[in-house]
């Protein structure tokens, strides 16, 4: 049926009559002697556009003396607004196939022109053909067509950039243009709940905390970059590498001086402050600055008791043993009210170089803390992050160790950083395990983090906190666009990558480090050893795959998980993470609408896939980054075109969920 809208624009119109020659014109007869509007001329004529897209219209006006009209009420109006809409300024947008007239009057006037709405096919088309489960990977530069099939039929739709690179202005806008196929482009998806909805867990969290510790790792992921960068420009080298003694066994190490002197400043050439022993055990002892750090006992007797309790024995399991460049058989954590551009932790690779190469370095393994962070574990409402720091930063100790004994270079930085928020994580599910939680191997769900924050008075146990850290990171990192696993791209906001390359290498650990069989450990100390190759060849030689087929099998596993589809061969095996990414209910950063992977579709909790409509999808990308779309079918038609407009190098994976 055909239907007609008016779009009416108001003006305030003195139509007057134009002097020509020497003498007066003749008003016409009627409207007072007033000249009154004659014609109104559309234009451009004759135009052909393709579904979806937008043509401007423009209305000429002339006056019974053959005078232009500047300023009139005008009305725009589509002869059937199935085919083309029109709005009050003649934008005439395309929602269906044929052809229709595109009017404009003024003052009862009225002049058309007619506007045809064709459908967009490719030359070349490549029909999707999978079951339930299956996955396929194509070219962004291939032209798609997702089958109608029937009502309910689901697809996940990821584009990805498959590249390593850190360069945080490396971006590239994707446009993404869905065009239904032999149906009306208005025809809308039946209403479901997405397959991957997980039942609701209670008690949720207050995330705010999660959210603040985030917002710290944001501000130093800049200041890792920049200080490695330097420190390798300081010329450290296998050769100027200090050794590492033999470890004494703990009842031989003798006891940490009372006081010594510590260079925090990250550098070879900065002074030694004075520094005052607060408490020690066989594998830690605790500084802090006499000059003005205070530090608090209880926090260092909770850290003492944590890392010999949990974080020692994973080190030597997960990334090998911690070396011994000084003979006193301990870390050394060193506490200060303010570390070199307000980072919270850190570990400075010439503390491990002999004093020809960093001549006022510390030639210990240590690590450095504010002091502000970390006296926050024995507060009222205890922050626990400086406990997973520490086994961050003793992985640090280890790889720096490592990479230079080894002498075939460094890691890039957010490969090291995420390896370092593994060990944080490690920590903690060791931790959990020890004391009544899922084992470390054991797939945690949103079910075992929500009973265990119920069993602490509902408050998030220390034991826990370095899972529900990473878990925030995730659910901000892959909600925040534009997205990267290797940086954090130009205008991203919240997206930190120290959680994108955890989330990558939580993946390898699950899928080649067969993580449910105990194994992950010997994997990543494979990756880790001296005599491996670093960076993402390192990767290739133990996995024997390239980052790009790595980058594939990951967003494939994150397309599937959870769903109730058949789950690829390589796929998460420690976490359910739709259920566990589904336990804040604030703040709004951590409660998105829709679940993980949180594709761009997604508009409710209940509705996470646009339909089979005509449509364009746009956003930026930076490196390694992902943009996910949902598509459900409502059975009409032939199906859903999708055409890919980016940079290269892109990819385009497709999986069907229902």
């Amino acid at each position: 049926m055909s239907t007609r809208r008016s779009h009416v624009v108001f003006a305030l119109v003195s139509l007057t009559a134009c002097s020509g020659g020497d003498g007066p014109t003749d008003p016409p007869p009627g409207n007072g002697g007033a000249p009154t509007i004659a014609s109104v001329t559309v234009s451009p004529a004759n135009v052909t556009i393709a579904l979806g897209a937008t043509q401007v219209f423009a209305a000429a006006i002339r006056d019974s003396n053959g005078s232009n009209v500047t300023s009139a009420t005008v009305a725009w109006s589509s002869a059937d607004d199935a085919v083309a809409t029109v709005s009050s300024n003649g934008l005439a947008t395309g929602v269906g196939e044929g052809t229709v007239a595109i009017t404009a009057t003024a003052s009862g006037v009225s002049g058309s022109q007619n506007l045809t709405v064709e459908v967009f096919q490719c030359s070349t088309r490549e029909t999707v053909q999978m079951d339930v489960g299956g996955s396929e990977t194509y070219e962004a530069t291939d032209c798609l067509l997702l089958p109608a099939g029937v009502a309910g039929d689901r697809y996940r739709v990821a584009v990805i950039r498959p590249t390593a690179s850190e360069t945080a202005s490396n971006l590239t806008t994707l446009t993404l243009t869905a065009t239904a196929i032999g149906s009306s482009s208005s025809a809308l998806a039946p209403p479901s709940a997405p397959a991957n909805a997980p039942a609701q867990v209670l008690p949720k969290i207050d995330g705010t905390i999660f959210v603040e510790n985030y917002e710290l790792r944001q501000q130093m992921q800049a200041v890792h970059i920049r200080q490695r960068l330097r420190e390798q420009e300081m010329g450290f080298s296998q050769e100027t590498l200090l050794l590492s003694r033999p470890m004494l066994a703990p009842g031989l190490r003798a006891d940490p001086p009372a006081t010594r002197n510590i260079n925090n400043t990250l550098t070879c050439s900065g002074a030694k402050m004075p520094y005052t022993l607060v408490a020690f055990n066989d594998d830690l002892a605790i500084y802090r600055e006499d000059a003005s750090a205070a530090l608090d006992l209880p926090s260092a007797t909770i850290m003492l008791d944590y890392y010999s309790s949990y974080v020692r024995d994973m080190l030597a399991e997960y990334w090998g043993d911690i070396p011994d460049v000084d003979g006193n058989g301990r870390i050394l954590v060193a506490t200060a009210d303010e570390l070199p551009e307000n980072s919270v932790a850190w570990v400075f690779s010439g503390d491990l170089q002999n004093a020809t190469a960093c001549p006022n370095g510390n030639q210990a393994e240590i690590t450095f803390f504010q002091s502000a962070f970390f006296n926050q574990m024995a507060n009222d409402t205890p922050n626990w992050a400086a406990l997973g720091t520490v086994a961050h930063e003793a992985k640090h100790i280890i790889g720096y160790f490592n990479r230079a004994a080894g002498g075939q270079g460094d890691d890039p930085t957010w490969l090291d950083e995420g390896a370092a928020t593994l060990s944080d994580e490690m920590a903690a599910r060791t931790a959990w395990a020890a004391t009544g939680g899922p084992a470390v191997n054991a797939t945690i769900t949103g079910a075992d983090i929500a009973n265990a924050v119920a069993a602490n008075d509902f408050r998030i146990p220390k034991e826990v906190w370095g899972i529900t850290d990473r878990i925030s990171g995730i659910i901000i990192q892959l909600t925040a666009h534009p997205n990267s696993f290797t940086t954090n791209p130009t205008g991203s906001g919240s997206h930190n990558f120290y959680q994108g390359s955890w989330h990558l290498q939580r993946f390898l650990g699950d899928a080649y480090g067969n993580a449910s069989g105990g194994e992950a450990g010997a994997f990543f100390k494979s990756f880790l050893a001296s005599s491996a190759t670093p960076g993402t060849g390192g990767l290739t030689a133990l996995t024997g795959q390239t980052f790009e087929k790595l980058f594939l099998e990951l967003v494939t596993a994150m397309s599937l998980d959870g769903t109730g589809a058949t789950e690829p061969f390589r796929r998460f095996t420690t976490y359910d993470l739709v259920s566990a990414t589904d336990i804040y209910a604030g703040p709004p950063i951590l409660a998105p609408p829709g679940n993980y992977p949180w594709p761009v579709t997604t508009t409710s909790d209940e509705s996470e896939s646009a339909g089979f409509v005509t449509a364009t999808y746009e956003g930026v990308m930076g490196p390694a980054g992902i943009r996910i779309h949902d598509f459900l079918s409502s059975g009409a038609g032939d199906g859903l075109q999708l055409v890919f407009d980016l940079v290269p190098p892109a990819k385009v994976v497709v999986t069907r969920l229902r």
